[in-house]
């Protein structure tokens, strides 16, 4: 389980590095330059989660000011076996190297946990055992035989895209289905009180509107405006926040944070940016407070 979580953060990094979603640091490594990518990422998007990580790789405990110290003052050479390993110069490195770099290319998956490993293992037999057309690989000695064979088995799962288009249409029918039938009720005379009450089961989607989000009919829209399936909670207590100023030590673990095209963004709750899908939201730490709000209460 625990190879598989670590093949995972392999090819994850090699698929980022082929799409251009890594800053040069990555894309060129050197010792050097993953230290000073080490220092940004822990300035700029700490999380508690990673705090395992950091303790192994860098041999610190769990006060945040000792560990950027300890970070920024780590010798550049132990940074080289993964530099050589990222660079091809080596085949392989220890965990503890891959682990870190979990933690510097936002690896969504880390940390490791056994039973969620174990849950993809058990999906993946299951959907196995439904494809018709599955031919079991043969066994062999020759070494990577394990990561060939598990290459098989996902190519011979279900195309997700494709199920995904279907299960679209399907719910475009719907949509449309209930569309027609409701307009239909109203011109045959439905009274302006259920009219209403219609109007607002069709908006069983909501979009996001400069700082919140509002209730949104899941049609398709044109341009870049996101719909995304309404979430009561998430409609009613999720914002933005526009007055960065109010921002205290109180708000640690309460207010959540992203940084976009050098600024920072601060919003009443976690999850995924409702703008660029792509990125999570991090909890505001101790530190960041500090060294963006030193003046805060």
């Amino acid at each position: 389980m625990y190879q598989d979580y670590l093949n995972a953060i392999i090819n994850y990094y090699r698929s980022e590095k082929k799409s251009g979603q890594l800053g040069q640091r990555l894309i060129s490594p050197t010792p050097g330059g993953i230290k000073d990518e080490c220092v940004t990422v822990f300035e700029t998007r700490f999380d508690r989660k990673d705090i395992r990580i950091l303790q192994t790789f860098f041999n610190v405990e769990s006060d945040l000011e000792g560990m950027l110290r300890k970070i920024s003052r780590c010798h550049t050479d132990r940074f080289r076996p993964l530099a050589n390993f990222l660079a091809d110069k080596t085949k392989a490195t220890e965990n503890v190297n891959i682990e870190l770099l979990a933690w510097l290319i936002d690896f969504p998956r880390r940390p490791y946990k056994e039973d969620e490993w174990r849950r993809n293992v058990d999906v993946i037999e299951e959907l196995k055992g439904r494809e018709e057309n599955f031919i079991e690989p043969r066994e062999t000695d020759a070494e990577g035989s394990e990561a060939r064979i598990r290459r098989k088995k996902l190519r011979s799962l279900p195309d997700l895209r494709v199920l995904f288009k279907t299960h679209r249409k399907r719910t475009f029918a719907a949509l449309s289905v209930l569309i027609l039938g409701s307009a239909g009720l109203y011109l045959a005379g439905i009274n302006k009180p259920e009219a209403v009450g219609v109007n607002k089961m069709m908006q069983q989607c909501m979009t996001w509107v400069g700082d919140h989000y509002e209730r949104a009919s899941c049609e398709p829209k044109f341009g870049d405006t996101i719909v995304v399936a309404l979430d009561k909670q998430r409609l009613d207590h999720f914002k933005k926040i526009t007055r960065p100023d109010t921002i205290t030590l109180a708000s640690e673990g309460k207010v959540w944070y992203i940084k976009r095209g050098g600024q920072i963004e601060y919003y009443t709750a976690g999850g995924r940016h409702p703008i660029d899908q792509t990125r999570v939201l991090r909890p505001l730490s101790r530190y960041m407070i500090l060294k963006y709000h030193s003046s805060s209460g």
